[in-house]
């Protein structure tokens, strides 16, 4: 007899999921190594994509925001980074580096911004889990996705329920997408009584995803009673990564990508699933 417990099926949501080899490895913001000045230039770059690319990923983390021109450009934006980029004791968030023009944003933060539609093209057969970072970037972003033809080999995701929503709106049902769940205690407590209520379930997500802080295995368990998949992001250590395997989920997210697949390679903990 099955235990109540036990993880349904995996079966691949269009083609984005695999059928096996879980979990997936995953390069955060493209995998730029450990937090430095320098990781804040790397982070979200062609270089970095191309780099974990060659290392044998063939999933990768990337946010992206807006524009005043209308490109919808890859950027993290935290006042951790942006500070420090611009010089100044206050950042702008991702709504207000949306009042810059393309060429102007690049020339201000003084490093490479690709935008969605050159990291498409460039790297064809990878696939891309995408943070939307505004509302303002949901229309643009889903005219890219359209223009590349790259809806099956997108997933995207948000903290916030509605811009996910409004992308299915836009692309269709059958769209990849889920719910990220935040680390700021009032929203991540808003989150989990929506996870214990279910109302992530039945909505066409396909997975959700949460910091390694506040992954638990009965949240993972009741996750995958869902019927969905769990992602975990900023795991980069090897006993964090150890750890993960041994919560059962489905994805790790990394910012040392080596490491990851080298913890991968050699772990004892079985891969195959469903």
């Amino acid at each position: 007899m099955k235990s109540q417990h036990q993880k349904p099926p995996l079966t691949p949501k269009n083609s984005f999921w695999p059928a096996s080899g879980y979990p997936i490895a995953i390069a955060h913001r493209g995998g730029a190594g450990m937090l430095s000045f320098e990781r804040h230039r790397r982070e979200n770059t062609l270089e970095v994509f191309k780099t974990a690319v060659e290392l044998g990923y063939e999933h990768l983390e990337l946010d992206v925001t807006n524009t005043a021109d209308g490109q919808v450009i890859v950027l993290h934006v935290t006042a951790d980074n942006v500070e420090k980029l611009f010089h100044k004791p206050s950042a702008p968030n991702a709504q207000k580096l949306q009042q810059y023009k393309y060429a102007e944003l690049k020339k201000r933060l003084d490093r490479q911004i690709p935008t969605l539609e050159e990291v498409l093209k460039a790297l064809p057969k990878t696939k891309f889990l995408i943070d939307a970072k505004t509302d303002e970037v949901l229309k643009p972003l889903a005219n890219v996705i359209k223009k590349t033809k790259s809806k099956n080999r997108v997933y995207l995701n948000s903290f916030f329920i509605h811009r996910v929503i409004e992308l299915q709106t836009l692309l269709g049902e059958d769209l990849n997408c889920g719910v990220i769940i935040s680390r700021h205690p009032r929203i991540y407590n808003r989150h989990i009584r929506a996870l214990y209520r279910g109302d992530y379930f039945g909505k066409g997500f396909s997975a959700i995803a949460t910091s390694r802080r506040f992954l638990t295995k009965r949240m993972v368990n009741l996750i995958h009673q869902r019927g969905l998949k769990v992602m975990v992001w900023r795991v980069s250590t090897p006993k964090q990564i150890e750890w993960a395997i041994k919560m059962g989920v489905d994805g790790i997210m990394t910012d040392d990508p080596q490491t990851l697949l080298d913890v991968l390679k050699r772990s004892k903990h079985p891969r195959q699933r469903g």
